[in-house]
């Protein structure tokens, strides 16, 4: 008998605030059987940006855009980080990221 989901669902299970520009949401993948049962299927991480859209309005993202992440976000992001997070070439981010999680 092949095993079979009712249902998937990503659920954000840390955030974590890395410096002054980046926040990391770690989500849960986890599947419910048709029997009730939940197993984790596996894990992924976000890295957030202040140029990240938060609105919710992509369908794709919209599972790391919960109130608490908004309001981690917000209290993190001040006007001074985000413009020097706008002031950095496309370069000096990318090295940001790539130095941070290498």
């Amino acid at each position: 008998m092949a095993i079979s989901f009712i249902s998937e669902r990503k659920e954000v299970s840390k955030v974590i605030v890395y410096g002054d520009y980046l926040v990391l949401v770690r989500y849960d993948h986890i599947g419910t059987y048709t029997n009730g049962s939940d197993v984790l299927i596996g894990q992924m991480t976000e890295v957030l940006t202040p140029e990240t859209d938060l609105s919710g309005n992509d369908p794709e993202t919209a599972w790391y855009c919960t109130d608490e992440v908004r309001g981690i976000c917000e209290g993190h992001w001040d006007d001074e980080s985000v413009a020097e997070w706008n002031a950095m070439s496309q370069e000096e981010k990318d090295r940001l990221l790539n130095n941070e999680f290498s």
